[in-house]
């Protein structure tokens, strides 16, 4: 019988997963690992999970469940869409600093050669592209950024973070905003401006 959604037992071996991940990459990561971590003989883990790789997609369904909801959240605090999406940046980048497993989960484990991985990270990053659209051509009565353009912000803001991330573990993510506000004026052209006019310096001319 599968567990409740709520079951304390499944959040357990979730948060165990991440550690694991975190620590060795998705190769880590096992029903023997997991019961290593969490103190659990190997029949306790299998009656919440009956492969790694359940609680594997189910580790990463919930962070990127996370990020979606702190992106929402954004974009109600922001009081436009410019500053919402800066807001909902700025989140991200502190969120994967202080949790280095689940940066690495959600940007380098699911570049590499799990299909199920990289299908579902797919699906995520339609979501969040979906709903920046939408609040896009909410804020800008039709008037805003093409579907494309914010598809191709999203995709090279992941891109970036994933090659840092590549390059450095430990790398201090807040450090990339610089960056990933340089690519945004590439798709964006309005966006540099705003975010300096914002941060109290003359845009460029």
């Amino acid at each position: 019988m599968a567990c409740e959604p709520a079951c304390s037992g499944c959040a357990r071996l979730r948060a165990a997963a991440r550690e694991i991940v975190g620590e060795g990459g998705i190769e880590a990561l096992s029903l023997a690992s997991l019961a290593a971590r969490t103190g659990q003989q190997l029949g306790e883990v299998a009656a919440h999970y009956a492969t790694s790789g359940e609680c594997l997609y189910q580790t990463y369904d919930e962070i990127a469940c996370d990020l979606l909801h702190e992106v929402e959240d954004a974009f109600l605090e922001g009081s436009d869409w410019q500053e919402g999406f800066e807001i909902s940046r700025k989140r991200m980048l502190e969120r994967m600093t202080a949790n280095p497993a689940e940066a690495r989960l959600c940007f380098v484990e699911t570049l590499r050669g799990d299909h199920e991985l990289r299908r579902r990270r797919e699906l995520n990053r339609r979501r969040m592209v979906d709903f920046l659209t939408r609040e896009n051509a909410r804020a800008a009565n039709g008037d805003g950024m093409r579907p494309i353009q914010i598809e191709l912000l999203i995709g090279a803001g992941f891109q970036a973070i994933s090659t840092a991330l590549g390059q450095d573990r430990c790398v201090d993510l807040a450090e990339l905003e610089p960056r990933l506000v340089e690519l945004e004026s590439c798709f964006f052209p309005g966006a540099r401006s705003a975010h300096l006019a914002l941060a109290g310096s003359p845009p460029e001319l």
